[in-house]
């Protein structure tokens, strides 16, 4: 062991330090679906019951299993933490045993008129070899520290992965509601589009409009019919949008809950400078690149330190054996070395190169993060905000488009309006619905991309799907 090392083992008796060597993975998280800090007991759903209607929570739960990025990031976590294990392994004494059988022959020649003399000799015995490194300058605890900069990075960027799922879910799940909202108002679209073409018909039938109003009204119909097919077929997309997210099927059968009402919050509650505070303290990915900075630090400290001589201590311990000679006893051999870097035809030098670059890279990456932190949260702190006026706006929209359709209906039964005013508010009125459904849509998004800026989106507590 290093004394830059000894006296930490000593007074924690290893425990630490063992345990990172031994059980890597107890520094990474316990499963694809689970935030480092937070540990997740799951098992994997690829099955649903159609008669089930399935919740966000458990949407989000199926995702967070079934998912292929977050086993990916899971993966590398895991990576990360046996390199931080192996790190650790110079901070041991390394042990090598091994059995050797060596067979010699030697023919001496013939002196003074002696014969020639042929000798054989077999030697065999156990070997065991102890190297221990006894002093480095504190290479490997740059080394280690640098892995463990490095495993934090892993772990941060898994939990930012896990985020980005929920995000994406969440946004798929508000848009299938969406389209299927929106699905309705264009079924309601046709109803209206009927009751105008059924109005202009009957004031055919009475002789008081001529036919160009029965085609002007059919031709508003046959448009609708067709925005409501392609609309059915927006559904569908959605819906394997969804699936594919959720790291699933797309051919599966699926029951999703509708969306309750969500009464908009009047006013937000914190500031943007509020929540950048917090997603300073919470964003993953903020936190994953200030530990790639401090990895690279930690790793160009390493490479310094390769100009430094090591103290290695190696001890050699043989059962001999010889025939003829018999037993020759245990034997051994005990060296203390003082190994002296000279020249490493300039590798050494290199990755004192490469370990800078790699800490300004890393270095300029965090600053990219930070402005990406600022931009991200002002621009979805003003998003919630925006969004919120065109609910408002939207609803009062609706509301005033449908007074007006049925208002000049009325007027062209009564014969004081033309079939174009008539057409051209039921227009709006279609395009009122759609704004309704897009404003809600763009609500409820906005307050879920707000969280993920701030870093504060988290999974469900625990596995709801059953």
């Amino acid at each position: 062991m290093r004394l830059s090392y000894l006296a930490i083992a000593i007074t924690c008796c290893g425990c630490t330090m063992t345990r990172s060597a031994t059980d890597p993975y107890a520094y990474a998280p316990k499963s694809p679906s689970t935030l480092y800090q937070q540990p997740l007991d799951i098992t994997n759903v690829s099955v649903f019951d159609p008669h089930k209607a399935l919740t966000l929570a458990e949407i989000l739960d199926v995702a967070l299993r079934n998912n292929p990025t977050t086993k990916l990031t899971w993966a590398k976590a895991r990576a990360a933490a046996a390199q931080y294990g192996k790190s650790q392994s110079p901070n041991f004494p390394t042990l090598t045993g091994n059995f050797i059988y060596e067979r010699s022959k030697t023919t001496y020649p013939p002196e003074f008129g002696s014969p020639r003399f042929v000798q054989f000799l077999s030697d065999w015995g156990p070997q065991l070899t102890l190297t221990y490194t006894l002093l480095d300058f504190g290479q490997t605890r740059a080394t280690t520290e640098s892995a463990r900069q490095a495993l934090l990075y892993a772990d941060y960027t898994h939990d930012r992965q896990i985020q980005t799922v929920l995000q994406q879910v969440t946004a798929d799940y508000y848009n299938y509601l969406s389209q299927q909202e929106l699905l309705k108002a264009q079924e309601a679209d046709l109803y209206t589009a009927q009751t105008t073409f059924r109005a202009a018909e009957k004031e055919l039938q009475a002789g008081t409009q001529d036919k160009a109003d029965v085609l002007q009204a059919q031709t508003q119909l046959l448009q609708t019919q067709i925005q409501l097919v392609n609309q059915k077929q927006t559904v569908i997309n959605a819906r394997t949008a969804l699936l594919s997210d959720m790291g699933v099927n797309c051919n599966q059968s699926i029951n999703i809950e509708m969306l309750p009402d969500v009464p908009p919050i009047d006013e937000m509650v914190q500031t943007a400078d509020q929540l950048l505070t917090i997603a300073l303290q919470k964003r993953s990915d903020l936190i994953a690149a200030e530990a790639r900075v401090k990895s690279e630090e930690a790793a160009m400290d390493a490479a310094w330190r390769e100009f430094w001589p090591t103290v290695t201590y190696n001890l050699n311990g043989f059962q001999e054996f010889s025939n003829p000679g018999g037993n020759l006893n245990v034997n051994y051999t005990s060296t203390l070395s003082l190994n002296i870097p000279i020249f490493s035809g300039f590798s050494t030098l290199n990755n004192l190169k490469q370990a800078r670059a790699q800490k300004q890279q890393a270095e300029a990456n965090l600053r990219q993060t930070q402005l990406n932190v600022v931009q991200d949260i002002v621009t979805a702190h003003t998003s919630v905000k925006t969004a919120f006026d065109a609910l408002q706006i939207s609803d009062s929209l609706l509301k005033t488009a449908q007074e007006q359709y049925e208002l000049i209906l009325s007027r062209y039964k009564a014969g004081v309006a033309t079939i174009l005013e008539v057409v051209s508010s039921q227009s709006t009125l279609a395009t009122a619905r759609a704004n309704q459904v897009s404003s809600t849509n763009q609500w409820l998004n906005s307050l879920v991309n707000l969280s993920y800026a701030a870093g504060t989106l988290q999974p469900p507590k625990k596995g709801e799907f059953r």
